[in-house]
């Protein structure tokens, strides 16, 4: 039962890490991480193994360089799903739970949890906000 305002706080707060990360340019290593989350997720591959076998390393190694640099494997592969979902729901007319299978979940429950912990909206909450604007004329499934 927290307050609005203490989630709003650590939101803000959790983020300001990696922003200042890069800032310093000391984030690059961290490049090559997400690099291999966006490289196995083409592949339809969502799992931190797999990111890190597409970095070349070490499930463990992977590991470490993220929480050097403040991140989680599963972290950078959630923000990653996450972005994809929302530009698949602007830009298709795919359902969600169809959606939420491209992106490797195993049930659009958790894809809707995840979606609407991030953004504050549900996913066909957020499509509908969307497609009120000039891009609505561009949809399609993919």
């Amino acid at each position: 039962h927290a307050s609005a305002e203490l989630f709003v706080y650590v939101k803000q707060h959790l983020g300001q890490p990696l922003t200042r990360l890069s800032e310093t340019g000391r984030a690059a290593p961290l490049e090559r991480l997400k690099t291999a989350v966006i490289e196995a997720s083409n592949r339809g591959a969502f799992t931190p193994d797999e990111v890190a076998r597409t970095a070349g390393l070490s499930y463990r190694q992977a590991q470490r360089m993220a929480a050097r640099h403040g991140a989680t494997l599963r972290l950078l592969i959630e923000e990653n799903r996450l972005t994809l979902a929302r530009d698949l729901l602007v830009r298709t007319d795919n359902t969600v739970e169809t959606i939420a299978r491209l992106l490797g979940y195993a049930d659009d429950r958790v894809f809707r949890r995840a979606f609407k912990r991030s953004f504050s909206l549900s996913p066909s909450a957020f499509r509908r906000t969307r497609s009120a604007g000039p891009a609505a004329s561009g949809s399609r499934s993919v």
